[in-house]
């Protein structure tokens, strides 16, 4: 008998055929948008140092992330709500905020500017299907649109039920399974070309 996990997550690339045809079906679920405005000096010190800062807004709603990855993928999160004028504050000056890590941020930048780089969008619609909830996603970043598909579990099937639900999914729309790698890895592989 197969354990089940807290959630199982499968997920691929599909074309912009493959999202508007799957789309269609799911139409009249909600959807969220939701961007990613990532931040480092022009040098990458934070990315070098295995850390990443970032504000996700999405409707009205700005949080700061900062994240320090550990060992073995373990990370340490820091995430504090900020406004929207504190958002735009930053975009205008370059400089962060009066928030409790902000020191330690600034003693790895030393006296190197922040920018923001990168700018991840997506449109995200999620629905139950089968057993699962699926997300199928649009997400804009530079000068590229991807899409993607990702069922999760959730606790609710096994590993190998999981698996004949997504080849299920793949089948009944015509999709050839492709790797999706992490939004963010996407971009920076496009960001170096």
């Amino acid at each position: 008998m197969n354990s089940i996990p807290n959630d199982y997550i499968l997920k691929t690339l599909i074309t912009s055929e493959n999202y508007e045809k799957i789309v269609s079906q799911f139409n009249l679920f909600k959807y969220d948008i939701q961007t990613n405005y990532y931040y480092d000096t022009d040098i990458f010190i934070l990315k070098e140092s295995n850390c990443s800062l970032r504000v996700r807004q999405q409707n009205d709603k700005y949080v700061l992330l900062f994240r320090r990855k550990r060992k073995y993928d373990k990370f340490d999160d820091y995430q504090e709500e900020i406004t929207k004028e504190i958002f735009e504050t930053l975009n205008q000056t370059q400089v962060l905020p009066d928030i409790s890590i902000k020191k330690e941020i600034q003693s790895m930048t030393k006296l190197y500017q922040l920018v923001n780089y990168l700018s991840i969008k997506t449109t995200r619609i999620r629905a139950k299907y089968k057993e699962c909830l699926i997300f199928i996603d649009k997400t804009e970043y530079l000068d590229c649109i991807d899409y993607e598909i990702e069922l999760h579990s959730e606790g609710r099937t096994s590993q190998t039920e999981t698996d004949a639900i997504f080849n299920r999914l793949l089948k009944k729309y015509s999709i050839t399974y492709k790797t999706a790698q992490k939004k963010i890895d996407r971009a920076y592989t496009r960001l170096n070309g």
